[in-house]
């Protein structure tokens, strides 16, 4: 009986440590999805408009922003 029940525990407690889902074990995001998360964090600081960046823009990027772009890369035709 304490051998099945050490067993049942160290079961348990293994499964509590498996990894989750794709997405919390480090799993890029799709093209589809990097692209939309990009084209957002440039809607949400393109002050004129034009569809990019530019240096002063640049600057006001939160760290929380710029934690997100830096996995995705250079825009496309930058590389």
């Amino acid at each position: 009986m304490k051998i099945l029940f050490l067993s049942l525990l160290v079961a348990v407690n293994l499964m509590a440590e498996a990894p989750g889902p794709k997405e919390h074990r480090g799993h890029r995001p799709t093209k589809e999805q990097q692209h939309k998360q990009r084209l957002a964090i440039i809607k949400k600081y393109d002050v004129n408009k034009d569809g990019k960046l530019d240096k002063e823009e640049r600057k006001n990027v939160s760290e929380a922003d710029r934690k997100l772009l830096r996995p995705l890369g250079p825009p496309r035709g930058k590389r």
